[in-house]
């Protein structure tokens, strides 16, 4: 695969409208922790039990955003395809090094949550996630193929935003467990997440016959999606961005399987494939398969890496 000629344009402000972009999502569970204190009981407890019609809600519109954009891209196949391969492997081998790394063979079985929710429920939940997004990607193709109108939907970050304020109440009120902000999680698991991510990139780079600094590149947005895409397409043009997009989509999405099946288990492991979105529209789905104790560290973890991913992505890009 041939680089393209690399385009010098200010990448700076894309950085800067990211990094800004975490201010609103720090309010909106700010203001949800402040409503949880002081509301009623018998007012906050029924809006904390909208967090999983809210969690469908905001996974039909991503599914929405995603067929908007399908239809917007050429080369599909070699596009997905690629993001696809990267998307997959990049989380596999973030859970490898975070398993490793963290030495979680070692950890109790039952350390994250009291109770095991079988895997039919498990399925059970997947099966409604991703139906979820399909549903909400074929509505997409279809009001695009009869030509209507598809700018009513709202933007995502109106849904999430929403979303996070109802998980700052319910935060109020639950177990959340400072204690895990510890040493290991505070230092050891965003080194794990970023090496082995950083391992994968090139590792798939060099099966696939393309640039390893591409590799270093797809590597490098943690699932953080509309910043990776917008920074890749400035600098390398249209053809990456995509495949930078859907590749953090992808992994977003892929994590979402992750947490489901081992996030009982091992609750480092679905947040650090989870990456940046672990404070965002991942979060939720953290809380119901990991427990309340494991929503502050999702909560640092993401916030980390959406600090170090504007940095990190721009000094990847450089090397073009």
């Amino acid at each position: 695969m041939p680089l393209p000629q690399a385009n010098n344009k200010n990448i700076l402000l894309p950085m800067i409208d990211s990094l800004l972009s975490i201010v609103p999502i720090c309010l909106a569970l700010l203001i949800g922790m402040l409503a949880g204190k002081h509301l009623p009981t018998k007012i906050s407890y029924p809006i904390a039990r909208m967090i999983g019609p809210f969690v469908w809600v905001l996974l039909f519109v991503i599914g929405f955003k995603f067929g908007l954009v399908l239809e917007k891209l050429h080369n599909i196949t070699e596009i997905l395809f690629l993001a696809t391969t990267f998307s997959v492997g990049l989380s596999i081998c973030v859970a490898i090094s975070v398993y490793f790394g963290l030495n979680l063979k070692s950890k109790p079985a039952q350390q994250a949550v009291q109770h095991d929710l079988g895997i039919a429920h498990v399925l059970l939940e997947c099966s409604y996630a991703f139906g979820s997004i399909i549903v909400g990607g074929l509505v997409a193709q279809g009001l695009l193929y009869m030509g209507w109108n598809t700018g009513f939907m709202p933007s995502i970050d109106v849904f999430l935003y929403i979303l996070l304020f109802v998980i700052g109440v319910d935060i109020v009120n639950a177990p959340v467990n400072l204690k895990l902000l510890n040493k290991r999680t505070l230092i050891g698991l965003p080194l794990f997440i970023m090496l082995g991510s950083t391992i994968g990139g090139v590792l798939i780079a060099w099966l696939l016959g393309i640039d390893l600094r591409l590799g270093l590149v797809f590597s490098g947005g943690y699932g953080w999606f509309s910043l990776t895409g917008v920074m890749v397409t400035h600098r390398l043009g249209e053809f990456y961005g995509a495949i930078a997009l859907l590749n953090e989509l992808f992994r977003e999405l892929f994590s979402i399987l992750i947490i489901f099946f081992v996030g009982r288990r091992y609750p480092e492991i679905g947040i650090a494939t989870a990456g940046a979105t672990a404070m965002d529209t991942t979060l939720p789905i953290i809380k119901r398969a990991s427990g309340n104790t494991y929503i502050a560290q999702a909560i640092y973890i993401g916030a980390i890496l959406s600090l170090i991913v504007p940095f990190w992505l721009a000094f990847l890009l450089s090397l073009l």
